[in-house]
């Protein structure tokens, strides 16, 4: 691998810093971005152009520029945009929803489980991450990479709630000494804005913002280490109204590294956000039973740590405290060579959770990169059909000289083939003649033809999964198909479901961490009914569903390969009604795609109240008829298949048959030869 160019970069970072004096917590801020972008550049060429692809931006601007000058049409027949729209649509139509277990340590309740479950599902609808879901997808889908934000915020809750966001992958740098998907191993991540003195004010406060702005007030940045920016950020459009490159880039005044002019209402700064993991000496609790350890806060005094080690076996826990090498997570914030946050971070990991469509020890790869080829082939044929078709619809014309006037000549070369033209030809001259072109090959729409079918076979879809009908005609069949081609792209639904359950467990952590304090959350059920979820809640000396003790796991549950997850359950649970397993109607509607089956089923709980009360009602009724009080005592039942009123015993008359009595043998009438039946009482 060249490196010649990742060495030059360190050099000039090197060069710089000392250039300028900068601090030693600059210069690794900048190092470290350096030598990620080198990498990730590499990657960013590759995913805008499969964007562009996307898009419909399918021809480089050489090539429409040679195009149009040598007067040849320049087609784009987007056929990648079909089949992103079908993975989607498959994506969209499945569901992802975590579940919390208790751990696998002990260290866990059921009941604080079935709490977090439903924490998770109020952040999620919360927050609309089945929107921000599949925005995430489809990055991945697009360009093999894309991450969700996931921290806390007091923007719209004083106590703090769990906040989800989407991040551009162009603007995320993956550091290039790792390969996991999981965000524990990696050692640093750096995430790139374009921000104004306002934005930097509002977020990293006024010292901050004063740092990037001229002591005067004015709109001047003054950087030595602007200058560069080590490079252009390589990026597909990615704003509703776009700036102009010139606007953009930051201007440059005279020679070498002097004043950089940036207008301060326009994203023009550059920010550098940085997470990366420290070792240092720390103090970890640890229970001995389970070996489950814990690393304590890094301002905790001797002090604090007793008062817990103790408080752990006051409650019977045999927690001890020891001494060594911890992890933490430090944050540093720049803007050119000027510090705008740099501290120990709250959280205990890294805030970005990734979601990479393809993954194979770090090397991620679009859904769009094999199809590219296939894509331009088939614009250039069918490009190519095109010309040869309006080609040869004006072939050349034979004539007799002197026969047509110079005029008349150049409108036929430049107008020959349009209806209505008029030919004036001069007396005694012989008629003009079309020259036939030749017949056009069969080579070239069977390549056509081709492009297309590559087109579907590298990307694993056939036409029955696009919605047209193909060779095959019954409807199992087709379904069979469309199975077929799920399956094929189950790889990209797989990687979700990991980013899912890496998302889950960084909330739990977050939960336990930060939903301290007593809190009454609303929650959405399963029956779609508002539920009250108290968290940390005190009752008679006791705290109630205490999110902040014990371990927890998460599982995902998705659907298997369907057309529809919905349909999925509601097909399970018709064969499984089929078999005899007695579901409820209402359960059978919840699983349904019917319209406005919450009221459907408002209903059915409705009449069944009042049938309950009409059942009710007669059998006080019947009870009163034959003397007994409405307040005794129900006589006990054997079986379901005893009628709802049992008439009272009449003396000197037989008893009524219950039903397990009913599902005996009858009592012979008569009985068998050389038997005699028994009395009636006996």
């Amino acid at each position: 691998m060249d490196t010649s160019g990742a060495d030059a970069d360190l050099d000039y970072a090197d060069r710089l810093a000392n250039a300028m004096g900068a601090k030693e917590d600059v210069y690794n801020q900048w190092s470290a971005f350096i030598r990620a972008k080198r990498r990730h550049d590499i990657w960013a060429r590759t995913a805008k152009m499969c964007q562009d692809f996307i898009e419909g931006h399918q021809w480089s601007e050489e090539d429409l520029r040679t195009m149009q000058e040598q007067r040849r049409p320049a087609l784009t027949v987007n056929k990648i945009r079909p089949l992103e729209q079908l993975i989607t649509g498959f994506f969209r139509s499945n569901r992802y929803e975590p579940t919390a277990l208790p751990g696998h340590n002990g260290l866990g309740v059921q009941q604080v489980a079935d709490t977090l479950t439903m924490v998770l599902k109020q952040i999620s609808e919360a927050q609309q991450l089945r929107w921000k879901d599949s925005d995430v997808f489809r990055d991945g889908l697009a360009t093999g990479r894309g991450y969700y934000d996931i921290r806390m915020s007091t923007d719209k809750n004083a106590l703090g709630e769990v906040s989800i966001n989407v991040l551009d992958p162009f603007s995320v740098y993956l550091s290039p000494e790792t390969g996991s998907y999981d965000t524990a191993d990696w050692p640093e991540v750096s995430v790139t804005r374009w921000m104004s003195v306002d934005e930097i004010k509002h977020r990293y406060g006024v010292k901050a913002a004063e740092q990037v702005e001229d002591s005067s007030g004015g709109s001047v940045v003054r950087s030595e280490l602007a200058a560069d920016e080590a490079g252009e950020e390589i990026t597909p459009a990615r704003f509703f109204g776009q700036w102009d490159e010139v606007e953009r880039q930051l201007e440059v005044l005279g020679e070498g590294f002097e004043d950089v002019v940036a207008n301060r209402r326009r994203r023009l700064i550059r920010v550098i956000d940085r997470q990366y993991r420290v070792m240092e000496q720390g103090v970890v609790l640890v229970d001995l039973e389970t070996g489950v350890q814990k690393t304590v806060p890094r301002d905790w005094t001797d002090e604090q740590v007793g008062a817990a080690v103790q408080n752990a076996r006051a409650m019977n826990l045999p927690v001890t405290a020891i001494r060594r090498l911890v992890s933490r997570v430090k944050w540093m914030v720049t803007a050119y060579d000027r510090v705008l946050w740099h501290d120990y971070s709250i959280y205990d990991d890294f805030t970005i959770v990734p979601y990479f469509s393809y993954f194979r020890r770090g090397i991620t790869r679009s859904f769009v990169d094999d199809l590219i080829d296939p894509q331009r082939e088939l614009n250039k044929r069918r490009s190519a059909l095109l010309a040869v078709v309006m080609t040869t619809a004006n072939p050349p014309l034979t004539y007799e000289k002197g026969s047509f006037d110079e005029r008349i000549v150049n409108d036929m070369a430049n107008n020959g083939v349009r209806n209505g033209l008029m030919i004036p030809r001069n007396p005694g001259s012989s008629p003009p003649s079309w020259l036939q072109p030749p017949p056009l090959s069969n080579g070239l729409p069977n390549l056509v033809e081709r492009s297309e079918a590559d087109l579907k076979e590298v990307a694993g879809v056939n036409d029955s999964a696009l919605g047209n009908i193909d060779k095959v005609q019954s409807g199992r069949a087709i379904e069979a198909r469309q199975r077929q081609t799920i399956v094929g792209v189950e790889y990209l639904f797989d990687n979700f479901s990991r980013t899912r359950e890496l998302m889950a467990r960084w909330m739990i952590r977050l939960v336990q961490d930060f939903y301290t304090e007593p809190r009454l959350m609303r929650v959405r059920g399963e029956d779609g009914k508002p539920e009250d979820v108290k968290l940390n809640w005190p009752i008679e000396g006791q705290i109630l569903n205490n999110v902040s003790l014990g371990s927890y796991d998460v599982v995902v549950d998705e659907a298997p390969v369907s057309a529809t997850f919905a349909q999925a359950q509601f097909e399970d649970a018709m064969q499984m009604r089929q078999q005899g397993i007695p579901i409820p109607d209402d359960e059978m509607l919840r699983l349904s795609n019917v319209p406005r089956k919450d009221a459907i089923i408002a209903r059915i709980e409705e009449q069944r109240n009042i049938n309950a009360q009409q059942q009710q009602a007669a059998l006080h009724a019947a009870r009163a008829q034959v003397g007994i009080p409405p307040d005794a005592p129900t006589p006990p039942v054997f079986d379901d298949e005893l009628p709802a009123v049992m008439p009272a015993p009449v003396a000197g008359q037989p008893l009524p048959e219950t039903g397990r009595m009913q599902s005996v043998p009858p009592r012979p009438t008569a009985a068998p030869p050389g038997m005699t039946p028994p009395p009636r009482g006996q």
